[in-house]
């Protein structure tokens, strides 16, 4: 809906409530009821390639029930985890996945951001099983999307995974602006430590 502004330009919001075909795995154990008086999540774990179709769809299992507090980066965390934060661009381009053995489409941004990290740790080249477990929270997966009760409740913990987590990825794209727009952050970045090293010499 269209609100006019002071200045008299036109303000217009759009809030997009589509998400990808997921009803038959909501309906299955892969969504383990969450205690609202507790602070748990879900957390993605990264399976390697299937040995038969290596070029295959993206393999994660589901950890249910988890208290942040086991998750917390830092010496002993049961959990580190990745927090993704991703543009998930058109609700309408998605790209299937593979959640306990069961496809899950994703928001082709989301797809990508879980992708790159896959990708640089060599979990999608390699069947190594030394590398320890990649624990990921992405919210269009690890948050039951067909629970508003549930929704709501995790929206209110999401700074608390963000503060809890090892570290936080975030996906911009691959857009032409998106390249432009991060060599500039080198430059200003650059800039910057040469008056620091200026003042300090």
């Amino acid at each position: 809906m269209g609100q006019d502004q002071p200045d008299g330009t036109l303000c217009v919001h759009i809030q997009f409530s589509h998400c990808p075909e997921n009803d038959e795995i909501y309906g299955t154990d892969v969504y383990q009821e969450l205690d609202p008086s507790d602070q748990h999540i879900r957390l993605l774990q990264a399976l390697k390639p299937d040995k038969s179709d290596p070029g295959g769809l993206l393999r994660f299992t589901m950890a249910q029930r988890l208290p942040i507090s086991e998750c917390k980066a830092g010496e002993g965390a049961k959990y580190p985890f990745i927090a993704l934060s991703y543009c998930a661009g058109s609700p309408y381009d998605f790209v299937p996945i593979w959640v306990d053995g069961k496809q899950f489409n994703v928001f082709r941004g989301l797809y990508l951001a879980l992708h790159s990290p896959l990708h640089h740790l060599g979990r999608k080249r390699t069947t190594r099983s030394s590398n320890p477990p990649l624990w990921i929270w992405a919210d269009q997966i690890c948050i039951n999307q067909s629970d508003d009760a549930e929704k709501t409740q995790q929206v209110l913990t999401m700074r608390d995974i963000y503060e809890s987590c090892a570290w936080a990825y975030s996906w911009l794209g691959l857009t032409s602006q998106v390249s432009e727009g991060l060599h500039n952050v080198n430059k200003i970045d650059y800039v910057q430590q040469s008056i620091e090293k200026h003042y300090e010499d």
